[in-house]
């Protein structure tokens, strides 16, 4: 819980210095010793924020007070969209026989059972 409430102030902190139309799109997603990684939704945002580094590090070690380096990466997390996620589809024959033959070379355990259940489910 801890945790969330820093990231949460930090993107605070990082949306009051961001130009309004980054604000929706952009979120700390992890502050570790000397390293700060601000997700974007889109590739297009994470590119515009790249550009952006220079002031981002120097925001972050303010923020933080860090006097050394302070690394800044902008990655790219979006989430699926109903058209993006798909479903799933049945095993082949040939393929359930394989997932059943490496489940009876393994030892009891659970590994072995749900390779079965794998095998055995008809869907």
């Amino acid at each position: 819980m801890r945790t969330a409430q820093s990231l949460r102030r930090a993107t605070e902190s990082l949306r009051g210095v961001l130009d309004p139309v980054f604000m929706e799109h952009c979120a700390v997603a992890r502050i570790e010793h000397e390293r700060v990684v601000v997700v974007a939704d889109t590739a297009v945002w994470a590119s515009r924020m790249r550009y952006m580094i220079p002031q981002l590090r120097e925001h972050f070690a303010q923020y933080l007070g860090v006097t050394g380096s302070l690394a800044v990466e902008i990655k790219v997390h979006s989430t699926p969209t109903l058209e993006q996620v798909s479903e799933a589809r049945p095993l082949s024959e040939s393929s359930r026989v394989t997932i059943s033959e490496t489940a009876h070379a393994l030892p009891p355990g659970r590994l072995r059972d749900a390779l079965e259940r794998l095998a055995s489910d008809p869907e």
